[in-house]
């Protein structure tokens, strides 16, 4: 299971958040991927959300805060027993680059 997140920041101030993932079964048993972008100082603002996501994927959010600290997580649950079979979170804050 991994996650990586890579911010970057416009010229207006506006940013976003590329996200890509992946995730590999255990076993034959089918999984539900979920994946969320949240503010790591509030968790309760969440910018993304996707309980049904692929396997494997690639996602951006825009508009995200600058100077902002986001939580990104991904976590898996067998499709089958409802049981929690693992989750990755990395942490990315869009930081403008001086010229």
């Amino acid at each position: 299971l991994t996650a990586k997140g890579d911010p970057k920041v416009g010229e207006l101030g506006f940013a976003s958040i590329a996200v890509s993932y992946g995730v590999k079964p255990c076993d034959a048993d089918p999984v539900i991927v979920h994946t969320t972008v949240s503010e790591w100082a509030d968790p309760t603002q969440v910018v993304y959300d996707n309980p049904s996501a692929v396997e494997n994927g690639k996602f951006t959010v825009n508009g995200i805060k600058v100077r902002t600290t986001y939580k990104v997580t991904v976590e898996v649950t067998d499709a089958v027993t409802g049981v929690s079979e693992g989750s990755s979170t990395v942490f990315a804050a869009a930081v403008p680059k001086g010229v």
